[in-house]
């Protein structure tokens, strides 16, 4: 099989990188387009992925609208040039005409409730969106949904070895209390409205974090000056294993905070809206406290009562435990998907939506 991936996200790349692994050592073959963002370039090459570079992007709706054009375009070609059987990305937007024009099968994975604009540019080319079953929203015929969480894609212990060596390159203890924090810049289309912590909020979140211990800030948007010294600076492949070893995450992005819930770390996830499956992290197993950017006081007593308890942490790993035995491997899910999707997209095609 040729398969055609976007990648549009840092995360994107770890959602992918293990089923095209395995994928490739079963003989398929890839064609990957990137988008020149935060890291993804990084990651790519940390993982011997080759790619296509497809920009930057644009920063205006009018930028956004012809880097879309411009972005499908581009595909296009080089979909004509590799002759895919199949497109998938993770609602990137990019892919679905080509896949139209080609009559070649488009599969989405998605988990953001809050993209309902991508959805509105990509379900009319796809034939299958899937979903965690912690998604809130019904998406019709085609909408499949998996017992799992994305993160779960590379962090579940099949995959996942967190590298201790990190430790020492924070210049930290092996014991020590140590936080780290992730801002976002706010700049996605689904993120248009909504807003974050304001530079105040951020001084005040470090400030009570270095009464327990040092402070390494992971940062999309520039830092106040004040804070700039707390950025982290070490190679991002190395971020989780910074986050399993750490004490607590307090994070505007809710991949990390769902990745921390799954790696056992305790998280105050900061955002107007939320996720369904941040949400489902924190009512199922007590991972994740949810905060609005607002609730400045709610987010200084969750950090308090975090790392003022001892054994948290171990509460925590117990939890998250849990998870990995509730839920599924989601790179073997979606090898056995794909590998057998002419037979699976039958029964979507007949039912309402479907649950694995």
């Amino acid at each position: 099989m040729r398969i055609f991936i976007d990648i549009g996200h840092p995360a994107h790349v770890h959602y992918f990188r293990n089923f095209i692994q395995i994928m490739q050592q079963k003989g398929h073959l890839f064609f990957i387009s990137a988008r020149k963002r935060e890291h993804v370039f990084e990651l790519l090459e940390a993982y011997n992925l080759p790619y296509y570079n497809r920009g930057t992007g644009g920063k205006t709706i009018l930028g956004k609208s012809l880097y879309l054009l411009l972005s499908c375009i581009r595909l296009w070609f080089q979909a004509f040039k590799f002759k895919p059987d199949l497109f998938l990305d993770f609602g990137t937007i990019y892919t679905g005409p080509a896949s139209f024009l080609f009559r070649k099968p488009h599969l989405v994975f998605s988990d953001t409730e809050v993209s309902g604009v991508y959805q509105r540019f990509y379900l009319p080319f796809t034939d299958v969106i899937l979903t965690p079953d912690s998604y809130e929203r019904n998406l019709g015929k085609k909408h499949v949904r998996f017992n799992g969480y994305m993160e779960l894609c590379y962090l579940h212990p099949n995959y996942f070895l967190p590298d201790a060596t990190v430790i020492k390159q924070l210049g930290v203890k092996r014991d020590e209390v140590y936080s780290l924090v992730r801002f976002v810049d706010w700049k996605a289309v689904h993120d248009i409205g909504l807003f974050g912590l304001t530079d105040d909020n951020k001084r005040d979140i470090v400030n009570r974090l270095l009464q327990y211990g040092p402070v390494f800030i992971s940062s999309e948007c520039s830092l106040p000056d004040d804070l700039e010294p707390f950025r982290l600076h070490l190679p991002s492949e190395v971020i989780h294993s910074v986050m399993y070893f750490s004490s607590l995450l307090v994070a505007e992005s809710a991949t990390m905070s769902s990745e921390a819930a799954v790696m056992g770390t305790p998280a105050v996830f900061i955002d107007p809206v939320g996720r369904g499956y941040t949400r489902d992290q924190e009512k199922s197993y007590g991972m994740v406290t949810g905060c609005s950017p607002q609730e400045r006081d709610k987010i200084l007593r969750s950090i308090d009562r975090i790392l003022m308890d001892r054994g948290c942490r171990k509460q925590q790993q117990q939890k998250s435990n849990s998870i990995i035995l509730d839920k599924i491997d989601v790179t073997a899910f979606m090898v056995q998907f794909i590998e057998t999707y002419h037979d699976l997209h039958h029964c979507v095609r007949k039912s309402h939506s479907v649950t694995y």
